[in-house]
């Protein structure tokens, strides 16, 4: 990931790579956080004064949307709260120099907001089913879901969902 900033006179500076998600890629948090390296000195930031923060757009802010600024050495967080809707996010990093140039690129760091609980249904139960019977959970989840199965059984494991489905026998 690549940060492009632009500095007095339209003159492209440096390559800096300063933004790294900290928080999870998926996460059922509104709350972001990025880690910004801001360097020995803050010298990471040498090349703008301020950045900015987008959300699934390509189009760079308006200057008062420059709200996060290099403060701390060698580095600082940058906490962003997403939008409402759940689903795949592209955030944007844009920066802006002192003389109010705004980057016309930005890095980009991708989320995920997952606030639906995962689905499990148990099937095949009978009324004996404490009695040491054999029984199978299925259910549908998303990507590599650890699963935990536990309590008074003779096969606690855990295992993980497959291709957004598991089917596990539980003893």
């Amino acid at each position: 990931m690549e940060l492009w900033a632009k500095i007095s006179g339209d003159v492209a500076g440096k390559v800096i790579n300063v933004i790294t998600l900290t928080s999870a890629a998926v996460t059922n948090s509104l709350n972001v956080v990025m880690s910004m390296d801001t360097g020995a000195g803050l010298a990471s930031c040498s090349s703008f004064s301020s950045l900015a923060v987008t959300e699934n757009s390509n189009e760079a802010p308006l200057p008062e949307a420059f709200i996060y600024s290099c403060a701390t050495a060698p580095a600082q967080d940058l906490n962003y709260s997403l939008g409402g809707d759940m689903g795949p996010r592209r955030l944007r990093i844009w920066a802006m120099d002192a003389s109010g140039q705004i980057s016309s690129t930005a890095q980009t760091v991708d989320v995920v907001l997952d606030q639906q609980a995962p689905i499990l249904n148990i099937n095949n139960l009978s009324e004996l089913s404490w009695q040491q019977a054999t029984f199978t959970i299925q259910g549908a989840c998303e990507g590599n879901t650890p699963i935990f199965t536990g309590g008074d059984i003779d096969s606690p494991a855990q295992f993980n969902c497959v291709n957004g489905s598991f089917n596990r026998s539980i003893t």
